[in-house]
């Protein structure tokens, strides 16, 4: 119990044996009155003994019926805590069932628009060899997020590579504007994140951070191990924090899928570069761990 809880109690047992005297000595004058005596004279009448006898005997009986009574009521707490924790278990089933939902429905049959740009690719080489190389790029990454998509899971060093292939079409766009580094630690990679994650807070930084900035900017990842955590960081020199309109649902839909796959001990932080732009930090917890182990 809280103090305030402990306190709150001790005030309502206090009114308990209070009301259990008062009721006594109520029920002792009362007979006495029917009976032509005043209340000393029924005392003398019965005696002390039998008098406190009787008393005590309603003072325990209150007691009892109270102690009862918080007996069912901490029952009924119990209850209702059990009710809202399955409650908010079926939440998150439910809003898995749908993430896998919106998942399957975003899959669609690729091999004719493959086998398209496989086309266009074949075209290109000859007479415009960097659209052949943008169209190769475009073919890589499509063909990791298929998979990103199909899988709850996949290894870091493949979504890194997914994120190298959407920079290099980006790049083909951006020219000069947009200039990546990409740190991965060779022992890191075969490490398994939730899939798609990562492209989110790529496309967020490109889209938002540094697109808009009439110069462009730095893109830098990278991912690390500390502490039993891995550590996935986006940075960019773009427009910044303040400057992200229309981010927050995918970092939004990121942070529920971290919360579902992970509990309270994956997170996403934000915070300022320097000396401008966002850094998007991934946290999630050592392999084989979750937050109900």
């Amino acid at each position: 119990f809280s103090p305030g809880q402990f306190d709150k109690g001790w005030r309502l047992w206090a009114k308990v044996v209070a009301m259990a005297i008062v009721g006594g000595l109520v029920g002792a004058s009362f007979a006495a009155w029917q009976r032509g005596q005043t209340p000393l004279q029924m005392l003398e009448r019965i005696g002390p003994t039998v008098a406190g006898a009787s008393m005590l005997a309603g003072l325990l009986f209150t007691l009892a019926s109270a102690l009862l009574a918080g007996l069912r009521n901490r029952e009924l707490r119990a209850l209702n805590e059990q009710l809202r924790a399955e409650a908010e278990a079926q939440a998150l089933r439910r809003q898995a069932s749908e993430a896998q939902l919106r998942l399957l429905q975003a899959q669609i049959e690729p091999h004719f628009l493959f086998n398209t740009l496989g086309a266009v690719q074949h075209l290109a080489q000859a007479g415009a060899p960097q659209a052949a190389a943008l169209t190769a790029d475009l073919i890589r990454f499509l063909r990791a997020s298929m998979n990103s998509l199909r899988e709850a899971e996949r290894p870091l060093g493949d979504e890194m590579a997914l994120s190298r292939s959407y920079l290099r079409v980006m790049q083909a766009r951006l020219g000069a504007r947009l200039r990546v580094d990409v740190e991965l630690p060779e022992a890191l990679a075969a490490r398994r994140v939730p899939g798609t994650l990562l492209i989110t807070l790529v496309e967020n930084a490109i889209k938002h951070g540094i697109e808009p900035q009439p110069d462009g900017g730095d893109l830098k990842l990278r991912a690390w191990s500390e502490g039993g955590e891995l550590f996935i960081e986006v940075a960019d020199t773009g427009r910044g924090m303040a400057d992200l309109p229309g981010a927050g649902h995918g970092l939004s839909n990121l942070r529920e899928q971290l919360q579902l796959r992970h509990g309270a001990r994956a997170r996403l932080e934000l915070f300022d570069n320097e000396p401008r732009g966002l850094v998007a930090r991934l946290v999630l917890p050592e392999e084989g761990k979750n937050d109900g182990s």
